[in-house]
């Protein structure tokens, strides 16, 4: 028995070395990296030397560099390992037929950095990143589940994506070397995505607010901008403060043939989140600055629909939107045409979840308090001018109602119909 287990441990150590070592050579060979060295053609099983690869490709270290730890972790795998890893990884691209091709590499040195010490992993990626080498997969830049990359653009986004989950002190440190050195829209959207990562305390907030305000400055981006420029808006809805909501409200509006497309949707979409998170900022904005959007009057009504009439502040600011004299025919006409305002936009977003909404019988629940809103409006003289669209309004709130109460009788639970108080306001208006 004993000597079974011998060989059995002995065979899986076997197997486990085999595993490493083929993780580390280079398929298909022969693709110089960008010094002009390479592996070696004439064999084409030919295993890439770290050593050679760290006189070519990466930058001396000082001593006490953590990726110069002789500790190795329990994977066995060192940062030589890794470094030689992502050399070959970046040849499999260069030569790679076809994006399945690129995809099986990139899968593989992301399976040998997920075994290998967090610590080593990372001080490897580092010290590649600072080699500058670097090659276009093929791919798209795509926010997958939980903010990591699902598919990224080059070998560098890839890595600085794996650098955010694997360290949390050299994810964000290496973040300033992106903002300094980088002309990526990939890069900076990482590197403000792994400030975002460790800014539980705070201590990054201002430096993500800078960087933030500097990313959205460059015309050039803002001129062509790429998709990975519009998935770091959500670095905004993160941030949430007047500071973000000015310059997204600045960018609306101004979009022609000579400016990049997506920008106006990308910045109404954070305007629309930020407003969901932060209701008392949003309304406070559109009951004191006219000025607010006027650049874009029907994306300024989108987000007056957001309006909950039974906060009173809402209301408010909604009475004294509705009133304005500049107000057009046609704004009027898109508020009310989506009025109550209530649909939301899901997906993975690089770092933010999702905004606070109502459930089912919340929503059963204000649908007929605003009925009771608008029936008092269509009762008050000073908004006659508006009887046609609070008569469609109101018919539309009717039959939501009439649902809501057969589904009652059906056996469902509805919430009962909030009757006016004596001073004619609805009950629950009062809240903030």
């Amino acid at each position: 028995m004993k000597v079974f287990l011998l060989r059995t441990l002995l065979l899986l150590s076997l197997v486990a070395a085999l595993v490493i070592l083929i993780g580390i050579r280079v398929s298909p060979p022969g693709d110089a990296d960008e010094s002009g060295s390479g592996p070696d053609e004439s064999n084409p099983g030919a295993v890439v030397s770290a050593e050679t690869l760290r006189k070519a490709d990466v930058p001396s270290v000082p001593a006490d560099h953590p990726s110069e730890n002789p500790n190795r972790s329990e994977s066995g795998i060192t940062t030589d390992d890794l470094l030689a890893a992502m050399a070959g990884t970046k040849a499999a691209i260069e030569m790679a037929n076809d994006s399945a091709s690129s995809e099986r590499a990139l899968d593989s040195l992301r399976r040998q950095l997920a075994v290998a010490n967090p610590a080593t992993a990372a001080a490897a990626v580092v010290r590649y990143l600072d080699s500058g080498g670097d090659v276009e997969t093929g791919f798209p830049f795509r926010v997958g589940e939980g903010g990591s990359l699902s598919l990224a653009p080059t070998l560098r986004s890839f890595l600085l994506d794996q650098l955010g989950s694997l360290d949390p002190v050299q994810g964000p440190a290496y973040s300033s070397r992106i903002f300094a050195d980088s002309d990526s829209t990939a890069e900076w959207a990482l590197a403000m995505r792994n400030l975002a990562w460790t800014n539980s305390d705070g201590s990054f907030t201002g430096e993500l607010r800078f960087r933030f305000g500097q990313m959205l400055g460059k015309n050039e981006w803002i001129e062509d901008p790429n998709v990975a420029l519009l998935e770091a808006f959500d670095l905004g809805v993160y941030l949430g403060g007047r500071e973000e909501w000015d310059l997204l409200t600045s960018l609306v509006g101004f979009e022609t043939e000579s400016r990049g497309t997506g920008i106006d949707k990308a910045a109404m979409m954070a305007i629309d989140r930020i407003l969901l998170n932060d209701r008392e900022l949003a309304f406070q904005e559109l009951e004191s600055n006219p000025s607010l959007l006027a650049q874009a009057p029907e994306q300024r009504a989108s987000l007056a629909a957001r309006a909950d009439v039974t906060r009173a502040a809402e209301r408010r600011a909604i009475e004294s939107y509705l009133l304005r004299p500049d107000l057009s025919d046609a704004e009027r006409k898109a508020f009310f045409e989506l009025f109550p305002h209530r649909s939301y936009t899901d997906g993975y977003r690089l770092a933010t979840t999702g905004e606070p909404r109502m459930g089912l019988p919340d929503v059963s629940a204000n649908d007929l308090a605003t009925l009771e809103v608008v029936k008092e409006w269509q009762r008050n003289p000073a908004f006659d001018s508006l009887s046609p669209h609070l008569a469609e309004l109101d018919s539309r709130l009717e039959s939501w109602a009439r649902e809501i109460r057969a589904d009652s009788l059906r056996g469902g639970s509805a919430p009962d119909l909030p009757a006016p108080s004596a001073d004619g306001s609805t009950p629950g208006s009062e809240g903030n």
